[in-house]
This record gives structure tokens, sequence and C-alpha cells, in this order.
């Protein structure tokens, strides 16, 4: 997705992580920095395939918009 707003990405990113927190996920590993952020969650059930989201969200340099990336990976059933 992409957005021209002038929030910053703490709270777009902090935003998008509730929402995949209340779906099940714990986040597991984390970068950021003023431009670019980076989140890694775990699927917190027990059942069925293993799954990890890979959150990115990323202020273009040259224009006022930000990109969220949302990446669903899955592996092999448990």
């Amino acid at each position: 997705m992409r957005l021209s707003t002038a929030t910053p990405i703490a709270a777009i990113l902090a935003d998008l992580e509730s929402q995949i927190t209340a779906s099940g996920y714990k986040a597991t590993a984390r970068t950021s920095d003023a431009t670019q952020s980076y989140i890694r969650f775990e699927s917190t059930q027990m059942t069925g395939p293993p799954a990890v989201v890979l959150l990115s969200v990323t202020k273009l340099p040259w224009s006022p918009q930000i990109d969220a990336v949302y990446d669903l990976v899955t592996g092999p059933k448990r």
C-alpha cells in the first residue's frame, strides 16, 4: 500500500502492528530509523502451518509518500 501522508512512520507502524498482533501474531524482531521500519511477526497459534508476517514501512525519499509492505510466509504443516 502506498500512502500520501504527513503521519510519522512510527505512528503508521504502531497502528499496523496493533492490527497484526490482534490477529494472533507476536513481534519477534524489529529495526527502525526515521525513514524505514521493519517488524517480523510469528504466529502464536499451535495448530496449522507456522506463519511469519514481515512488515516494512518506508518513507520514499523523493516524495511525501510512504510504502507499507506486508508479506505472509507460511511453512510446512506442524
